[in-house]
């Protein structure tokens, strides 16, 4: 994903240093560990949990389902990409987050994932992704030029679409598993 931002006409990173890392970047990274995991997961418990288990009594139909919740986690952070005037386009990328986050959701029956996916998200983006435009200081070591709202909503698409690729082969693996079988050889043979 990286590389993708790296090949677009025009971003080049520039090396910031590690000083930042090293005088209080410790403490940074402690506080946006704890801070996202409580934030997302109660992200996720009300977006995916509450509000898709709420539609649901309405309708089971499943592009419903998460184009309900998808579109209010979006308008919620729409205003996030602070470059960007807060409009429909910067609603994209997170309307494609939270798209994937409320599959996982559906997929595996549990919250367990999308929470985790979504910490994994925030904390990537806060510890290695900084640009020019970002309001919050970040820990990340490098500083890129300000992005353009295509290029956040081209990681957002290739992120969901190699991470639900991804699940999606695992849990059909997992499926195919006849019940009780052992992958791992037996010792006693």
């Amino acid at each position: 994903l990286l590389a993708i931002l790296a090949l677009m006409p025009g971003f080049k990173l520039t090396f910031r240093g590690w000083d930042g890392m090293v005088s209080g970047g410790a403490t940074l990274v402690l506080t946006l560990c704890t801070g996202f995991m409580i934030q997302t997961a109660f992200e996720e418990l009300y977006f995916r949990g509450l509000l898709m288990q709420a539609t649901r009594r309405l309708t089971s139909w499943l592009p419903v389902l998460l184009v309900v919740q998808a579109h209010v986690f979006s308008s919620l952070h729409a205003g996030n990409l602070e470059g960007h005037a807060a409009s429909y386009l910067t609603m994209v990328p997170y309307f494609v987050a939270a798209l994937y986050f409320g599959w996982m959701a559906w997929r595996t029956g549990s919250l367990v994932m999308p929470i985790g996916l979504h910490f994994a998200n925030n904390g990537w983006n806060a510890l290695f992704v900084n640009t020019k435009d970002d309001a919050i200081v970040t820990a990340a070591p490098f500083i890129g030029p300000s992005i353009p709202l295509s290029g956040f909503t081209a990681y957002a698409i290739c992120q969901a679409l190699l991470v639900c690729g991804v699940v999606e082969w695992l849990m059909r693996r997992r499926e195919r598993e006849p019940a009780g079988s052992v992958n791992a050889p037996s010792a006693l043979t």
